[in-house]
């Protein structure tokens, strides 16, 4: 079973910021270039919550389609709409 302590000592090894952020308080981010991937403990070690974004701001933006365009949209956490 992965110890999600080492795990994140190899991700911040490998050049990634680890930040808290007070919207997913369940959960650690790691950034690297603006790109951010949220990640949670679980009995099997870290794992990824949903998919990675793009750091807008205080907010993160995830890949969408509107309009039939592909485009990065920012979302905020609200009651049951991010499971953690």
């Amino acid at each position: 079973m992965p110890d999600p302590a080492e795990q994140l000592a190899r991700i911040y090894q490998a050049g990634f910021e680890i930040e808290q952020f007070d919207r997913f308080p369940q959960a650690v981010g790691v950034v690297r270039n603006q790109c951010v991937a949220l990640l949670q403990a679980t009995p099997n070690g870290l794992s990824m919550i949903g998919v990675p974004g793009w750091r807008m701001g205080e907010v993160m933006g995830v890949l969408t389609e509107k309009d039939g365009q592909k485009v990065f949209q920012a979302i905020v956490p609200t009651s049951g709409a991010l499971r953690l």
